[in-house]
Parts: C-alpha cells; sequence; structure tokens
C-alpha cells in the first residue's frame, strides 16, 4: 500500500477540477461532512481554514456523543464522584465532615451547564470559519449528492467536490432487552436527575467500567456483568463482578435474593456497536473513480474495508494524524 500525505490544500485544487455533477440545481461545496462530532466538525473547520466552501450537517447538536452524551458529560459526573470520595474519607485527612450525599439534579445540571457551553463555542466557530451548518439528517445518494432532511419535513440538496462520513454510532442493545424504563444505555444514564441505589451494568469494555467505577464511587450498589479479564481493581474497590464465557440470564425485576447480590433496580447495557455493513450500502452509489471519506471504529481493518467498498479512498482516522490515499484496485 503507497501512503500519501494529503493537504487541506490538496483538497482545494482537486475541488477546483470540472466535476461531473447530477444535479445543478443543488448548492455546491468543496467538501460536505455528515455528522457533526469531533472527528466531523474537525474537519469541517479545518477544510474551511484551508479556503474551502464547507457544509456541515448534523441531526442533533453539534460536538456529537463525546460532548454530548458521552466524553464530557463522564468527565464532569467523574469530578462530582471525586469530590464525593475526597469528603467521605476526609477523616483520613484530619477533616471532620458528615457523611456526604449526592444530589444528582444539581450535578446534572452542572453537567449541563459545561455542555451548553462547548456547543455554544463550536456553534459560534461555524459562523466565524464560514462554515455552512445544517440541522438534518443527511442521507448520501449517487453522484456525491447529500439530501439534508428537517424534523419539520423540509429538506435540501447539496453536492460536493468531496464527502465525508462523520456519522458515528449509537449504543447497542440487547434482543429482549427494549430499552425503557429499568433499561438502560449510557445515553439515558448520562440523562437521570436520579441514580437507582442498585445497578447492573453488563458490558466491561470502556463505557461499562468506567461507569461501574464511577457510580459506585458516588456510592452505589453495582453489579458489572462481563465477558473481559483484567478487571480485579474494579472489585478490589467493591464493585461485584460477574463474568465468564458462558451463557449468563439477567431479570428485571426479580423477586427475592440472587447469587451474587441482590437484584439490580436498573440494568445498563454497555457493549460494542457493530453496524459497518449498513455504513457499507450507504457507500454503494459512490462507487466511481472519485474519493470519498469514511470513519470506522471498534477495531475495524479501516483500508481495507475501504478498498472493498471504493476504488479510490481516503479513510479518516485510520492513522494518527494525516491522511493517506489507497492504490486503486
Amino acid at each position: 500500500m503507497r501512503e500519501t500525505a494529503r493537504s487541506a490544500n490538496g483538497w482545494a485544487r482537486e475541488a477546483a477540477k470540472p466535476l461531473p455533477y447530477i444535479d445543478v440545481s443543488a448548492e455546491q461545496f468543496d467538501l460536505v461532512v455528515v455528522g457533526g462530532g469531533p472527528g466531523g466538525y474537525a474537519a469541517a473547520f479545518y477544510a474551511a481554514s484551508a479556503g474551502m466552501k464547507v457544509a456541515l450537517v448534523e441531526k442533533d447538536t453539534i460536538g456529537g456523543t463525546c460532548l454530548n452524551r458521552g466524553c464530557i458529560p463522564a468527565k464532569a459526573f467523574l469530578e462530582s464522584a471525586a469530590v464525593f470520595r475526597h469528603v467521605a474519607h476526609a477523616k483520613d485527612f484530619g477533616v471532620e465532615a458528615s457523611a456526604p450525599s449526592v444530589n444528582f439534579a444539581v450535578t446534572q445540571a452542572r453537567k449541563q451547564t459545561i455542555v451548553n457551553g462547548l456547543v455554544k463555542g463550536l456553534t459560534g466557530l461555524t459562523k466565524s470559519k464560514k462554515v455552512t451548518y445544517l440541522l438534518g439528517t443527511g442521507s448520501l445518494g449517487a453522484g456525491r449528492t447529500v439530501t439534508v432532511k428537517s424534523s419539520d419535513g423540509s429538506s435540501k440538496q447539496l453536492v460536493g467536490a468531496n464527502v465525508i462520513l462523520a456519522a458515528g454510532s449509537v449504543p447497542r442493545t440487547i434482543p429482549g432487552f427494549a430499552v425503557g424504563g429499568p433499561i438502560m444505555t449510557s445515553d439515558e444514564v448520562l440523562a437521570l436527575d436520579k441514580i437507582p441505589s442498585r445497578i447492573a451494568v453488563i458490558g466491561g469494555g470502556a463505557i461499562g467500567s468506567f461507569l461501574s467505577a464511577r457510580l459506585h464511587e458516588a456510592g452505589h450498589d453495582i453489579l458489572l456483568v462481563a465477558r473481559g479479564e483484567r478487571l480485579e481493581m474494579l472489585q478490589a474497590e467493591g464493585v461485584r463482578l460477574l463474568e465468564g464465557k458462558t451463557d449468563r440470564q439477567v431479570r428485571v425485576p426479580v423477586s427475592g435474593a440472587c447469587d451474587p447480590g441482590a437484584s439490580p433496580d436498573h440494568v445498563i447495557l454497555a457493549t460494542k456497536t457493530f453496524q459497518l455493513e449498513s455504513a457499507l450500502e450507504l457507500l454503494e452509489p459512490l462507487n466511481e473513480a472519485r474519493f470519498t471519506l469514511l470513519t470506522v471504529q471498534n477495531g475495524v481493518e479501516a483500508p481495507k474495508i475501504a478498498q472493498a467498498a471504493l476504488p479510490r479512498t481516503e479513510v479518516l482516522g485510520a492513522r494518527m494524524h494525516g491522511f493517506f490515499e489507497l492504490e486503486e484496485g
């Protein structure tokens, strides 16, 4: 595989070439980015700074999962949990204090203030960098045409000399575990204004382990159901761990006690998402000589996937820095 660095100015030169647009009535852009998360908005701002005409499409709130339902809210809760832990162990430092309690509604309000401030900052950047920001669901069609459908039912068509798909992912659900009531994904957990005292977390990856540790620090009884190993540190802190590679049952709710402890009040699903096939289906109309960009995650070998989907592909996220070009074939 041949690797060649491509700068934003290189993109601009590519965009200046005549293009076989199929819809001359649609608004034309040098770059259309579908998805306003960290990958999408960063690419949009970088390209705009290089002089490209850029459109950024987001169906929810700019910032994506990381800012609105992931990293930033989680770190805000982490700080609250750390304060709780310090107060709980104040006596160890010679400070007398009564047993702490958590007002989660106040914690949520603080978190939302932080998120809103960052969203406002990113929205301001779209204006200062002259990026056309469109709120709606973007659908990719032939000839690099992106149709944006708004919540009011209206639609708008864009054509990009280049297109970046940075649509991200959604929490994975388990058959038979319909989200609602006592069953939640990380999205719902980070929006609660009250945390139940007993919680089962299914999934021992980054999200499941993080939620288990932080909720336990805040004084909640946590049962972590996971297949992964090397979770001894969580156990040492008091998180109960149900592990192994055999099938297990989790029933919500149940009456009476069950091994290894009382049944949880709520269940959090924190398993990986696998939706690459549906993403690749969207790329089929783009099977032409020009390139597009694709974001993948969860350990997928991006270059191989991209080569299978398109003859010439730029892959976003396959290298720590920069972009690279794949040979045709």
